[in-house]
């Protein structure tokens, strides 16, 4: 019997020990100086749902929000698509890991063939 996720939830990524003793500039994730990551989301099958799945996950968000730090982690956001907030790649990651990323791009992927993610073109 084939069991599916249903519901909503959250999980809160403890950030400490190595983790946050990387310079944040080493490398492209971004925030490394946040203590902890919170991931809301849900999963159900069921139109019927929708309005009480996304309130949710938009209330569970806007609760946290005073809490935040303003950091970002894109594998965390969801669809880019109409009633979801989407956040330009410059915003979560700064400028100068952004321009990072598109020169790696631009070398290894100049024709965009890994394009179905939170994709950064390669310019």
């Amino acid at each position: 019997m084939e069991q599916k996720w249903l519901g909503t939830a959250f999980d809160v990524h403890h950030l400490g020990g190595t983790f946050g003793q990387v310079p944040e500039n080493d490398t492209p994730f971004p925030n490394r100086r946040a203590r902890f990551w919170l991931n809301t989301y849900g999963f159900w099958t069921d139109p019927a749902d929708d309005d009480a799945r996304v309130a949710f996950v938009r209330g569970m968000s806007a609760d946290m929000d005073p809490f935040a730090t303003g950091g970002h982690y894109v594998n965390f956001q969801g669809q880019e698509q109409a009633g979801h907030r989407v956040l330009d790649p410059r915003e979560v990651f700064g400028a100068t890991k952004y321009e990072r990323l598109v020169a790696a791009k631009r070398r290894y992927d100049p024709d965009n063939i890994f394009h179905i993610n939170h994709n950064i073109p390669p310019g």
